[in-house]
Formats: structure tokens, sequence, C-alpha cells
């Protein structure tokens, strides 16, 4: 009786060893199954030649809902500003200056080709004419609200007005101007060419001031665009609220991790996720541009809903070694754990997040 008894008393404590190891096992074998996926993933957005595809499949097998303008694709082009055009140039006394190094035109200059004779210490009708910015600089080094490359445009408007056919500035001070081309400038075309000169092509190019040179200058710009590409997918419960997770791939990236990781946590949601919440899942295609710029932090994207919070898949680039699958299936649980612990009112600690 005793002995019956005891093995009573014992079936609960072996059926919660046999629910605990059961429990167990199916862990181990859904961070197994985790691996073997993140490594397919980034395997074949390594090696596969057209990635963008790839991923559309696997939205498609997943069961993502097609949110971009084509499918899941998104493309559309970017204003990025202008850029010097490459027939930009300056000569003195026939040397060609070189470009940014030298010399750089000012963003709000006109586009117009100009040859002259001038001294730098004189101002002549219908010639080149040369401002140096030190006194100014001097007189301005305490003042904290003046714009610098707004007092030359207003020299340039004055100096038009007085016969300059172009305005080249140039500071032989010790203060720093900051100047350069900047490429999102949106003010108005002055009515003459206005160039900076560098310390180093005041240097190497002007060293006697008057002296009078042979100039010969030519400026243009080109309008700069960026073609974006997108895809998009989504996670619609008619919920109020909807979280971005977001991953870049680009061409120098990280051997794909981010955009396997947040494929992972797709996968992961799609099968059981919290119905407080939306997920757009967006793979953006353009982390680095040709010239080597990065994007913004979360791409250029035309989100057909707009995200209450905002979760990134974003690492430094591996420059070598393996990728640690181990780590990578822990930034999935640690996102997919975040979304599904959270309350029944769909709050999230931060409406910005990386991981």
């Amino acid at each position: 009786m005793k002995k019956f008894l005891w093995m009573v008393l014992l079936i609960p404590t072996v059926t919660y060893s046999q629910s605990q190891r059961k429990k167990r096992k199916a862990e181990e074998r859904a961070n197994a199954e985790m691996v073997v996926n993140l490594k397919g993933y980034t395997r074949q957005l390594t090696e596969w030649p057209l990635n963008m595809q790839y991923l559309a499949q696997q939205y498609q097998q997943i069961g993502l809902e097609p949110k971009g303008v084509h499918g899941y694709l998104q493309e559309f082009d970017v204003s990025e500003g202008k850029q010097i055009d490459p027939a930009t140039q300056l000569k003195v006394d026939g040397q060609l200056l070189d470009l940014q190094t030298d010399y750089t035109p000012l963003a709000f200059s006109a586009s117009k080709q100009v040859k002259g004779e001038a001294a730098m210490a004189l101002n002549e009708n219908r010639q080149p004419w040369f401002r140096d910015l030190k006194e100014l600089l001097e007189d301005q080094k305490d003042n904290t609200q003046f714009n610098l490359e707004a007092e030359i445009r207003k020299m340039t408007d004055i100096a038009f007005k007085k016969g300059a056919s172009a305005y080249l500035v140039y500071n032989s001070s010790s203060i720093p101007d900051h100047l350069g081309f900047n490429k999102r400038d949106t003010t108005a075309t002055a009515k003459i060419p206005v160039i900076y000169i560098t310390a180093q092509g005041l240097k190497n190019h002007f060293p006697d001031h008057s002296a009078t040179l042979s100039i010969e200058l030519k400026t243009g710009f080109t309008p700069r665009t960026y073609h974006v590409k997108n895809l998009l997918g989504f996670i619609n419960h008619h919920a109020t609220t909807t979280i971005l997770l977001f991953a870049a791939l680009g061409q120098q990236n990280d051997g794909g991790a981010d955009a396997a990781v947040l494929m992972e946590i797709a996968r992961q949601l799609k099968k059981n996720a919290t119905p407080h919440y939306n997920y757009l899942v967006v793979h953006s295609l353009n982390r680095d541009h040709a010239n080597g710029e990065k994007e913004p932090l979360y791409g250029h994207l035309n989100l057909p809903v707009a995200p209450n919070y905002i979760i990134r898949l974003t690492k430094n680039p591996v420059s070598s070694g393996p990728i640690n699958y181990e780590a990578e299936k822990d930034r999935v649980k640690q996102v997919y754990d975040l979304i599904l612990s959270t309350d029944t009112q769909g709050k999230l600690s931060s409406t910005q997040m990386e991981f």
C-alpha cells in the first residue's frame, strides 16, 4: 500500500519532468531550425545574383501580404540635390587646377564659361574678381549667427552689378571657413560663376597677388538622383498599431546577416504573432550609393502604412571571418520575445530600436 502511494505521489513529478524534457527538446528543435534557416538565407543572399528575387520568393512562402507598387517591389527616384558636372574646370595661366583639391564651385554658382585677364589685387570691369575673406571672418569670428555663404551671395550680387564676370573667393587667414560644395543647396542661382579657392590652391597657383593672370573657367551642375529599390511585405492583424521591421542589404553589407535575421523574424511573427500589432517588413536594397555614401538610417522609404514603432536590424560590416549563427539566432529571439512580451495595449518601450 505504501509503495502504491509513493507511486501515486511520483506521478506528477514524472509528468512534470517529461513535460520539461519535451519543452526543452522542442526549443532545441526550434533553435536548430532557426540556425538552418539563417544559414540558408545568408547563403542565398550572398550567392544569388538577383537577391531581390530570392527575397520576394521568401516573402511569398512566408505568407506576407505584398505592399509594393509591383507586388513586393517598390521603386522610385529620390532627388539628392545636384552635383558638379565633370566638364567643370579652372585654368590659371594655362595650368589646369584640381577640382576639390585646389578649388570648388559653390552650389549657388551660375553655370557659365568665362575667360579673362585679372589680378587678385584689382577689380576690373568684365573680368573675374577675387575676394579675400580674411577681414570678414576676423570681424565676425565671435558672431555665432554669422552665415558666410549668405554673405558671399550678397557680395557676388554686388560684384555682378559692378561688372564682375566671375567671383573667386579665398581665405588667407587661419580662421576656418568650412566652405565647400553643398549638394542640397536650393537657394537662388547667382548671375556669375562663384569659385572657392582652397588654401592649397591659393598656395600653389596664386603666389603673386599683383600679377595679371589668364583665367579660364567653366562651371556646370547636373541633378543628382538615386534610384531606390525596397521590398515590402505586411502582416495585417487590423490593429491600430504598426511596427516597421527594417534591414538594409547593400553592396558592402554584413554578409546578409541583417537581412537573414529580419526574414526569420518575419517567419516567426507570421506563425505566432501577437494580434496587438501589424507588421511592415522592409528589406532595403540600397544601403550603399555608387559614390560610397551611406543612405539615411532607415533608408529611403515610401511607406504605405505609417508605423508607430521602428525596429532596425543593424550590424557593423563583417570584414573577415564566418557569421556567428548562434549570435544571429539570439538576435531573432531577442526581437521576437520583445514583441510577444508587450502588454495588451500594444506598447513598446521605445519608438525606435536597433538590434
